[in-house]
């Protein structure tokens, strides 16, 4: 995998190159810290396992996943509805952006979104980065829904999903649906990609910690911040709350600034 160091959004931009395949653009994926493994959050849990014979050991995950979503939908119905779900596929996406662990790894088609994503948390004290992917094929989002498919344990899957919520669309999301294993290994997307044919499309853009505040101060100047990215009224407010946090507060002539 290629790996590429930025210090500035105009670094960033300027290694950005016009790649494209035939049919498909690159998509991206901005992470707070460089070391954390392409894996969907389902599986950074930290579930049981149950021994079904003396020999193997086969993890639940089928049956942690499928309750979660029972539950999720069941409890959930009411606010459900503005969604028109149509499929298991379209309530794992609302899930997954509404926290709750899924076998989905969001991607975007705008490298600035990612670039965000990645210099987003201040607090986080690592290198973060920005991977770019430019996949050879997509799955049909309808095919993938389907049953047989939707449990496939073999490979995983690039789908670009419906627009079943404001984030999904302005985001310009894309999500990978890994597979629901069968077995205690679990493969990160990059050596997944590795293993493939295109092992070529992915590389790995470093962005030093120390860059992170000045490029997400120049990422909003160009209004990507909180509300482009979460338009809705979390997003809003967090907005609010990081505009204000740099305006010093005047009482009797002497200035405070916010610590918050």
């Amino acid at each position: 995998m290629i790996q590429t160091k930025i210090t500035s959004v105009n670094q960033f931009l300027e290694c950005i190159p016009n790649r494209t395949s035939i049919l498909f653009q690159p998509v991206y994926r901005g992470q707070g810290d460089k070391d954390w493994k392409l894996i969907p959050s389902f599986y950074r849990q930290k579930l049981e396992v149950y021994d079904n014979s003396n020999y193997n050991i086969i993890p639940n995950y089928d049956l942690v996943e499928e309750t979660m979503l029972d539950m999720f939908y069941q409890k959930g119905i009411s606010l459900l509805k503005r969604y028109k779900i149509k499929n298991r596929l379209d309530l794992m996406v609302i899930a997954q952006h509404h926290g709750l662990p899924t076998r989905l790894l969001d991607w975007t088609e705008s490298p600035l979104y990612a670039l965000f994503f990645a210099v987003e948390d201040l607090n986080n004290k690592s290198d973060a980065c920005v991977f770019e992917y430019l996949p050879s094929t997509f799955g049909s989002y309808d095919g993938v829904a389907k049953e047989k498919c939707f449990k496939n344990d073999c490979h995983y899957s690039f789908i670009s999903p419906r627009h079943i919520n404001e984030r999904v669309k302005a985001q310009g999301g894309y999500f990978t649906l890994h597979p629901l294993l069968k077995k205690l290994e679990i493969k990160p997307l990059d050596v997944l990609i590795s293993e493939s044919t295109n092992s070529y499309g992915l590389r790995k853009i470093i962005i030093p910690y120390k860059f992170k505040e000045s490029i997400k101060k120049d990422l909003h100047k160009l209004n990507i911040n909180c509300f482009s990215i979460y338009p809705d009224l979390d997003g809003l407010a967090q907005k609010i709350k990081e505009d204000f946090s740099e305006i010093p507060l005047l009482f009797k002539g002497h200035q405070y600034k916010s610590n918050n």
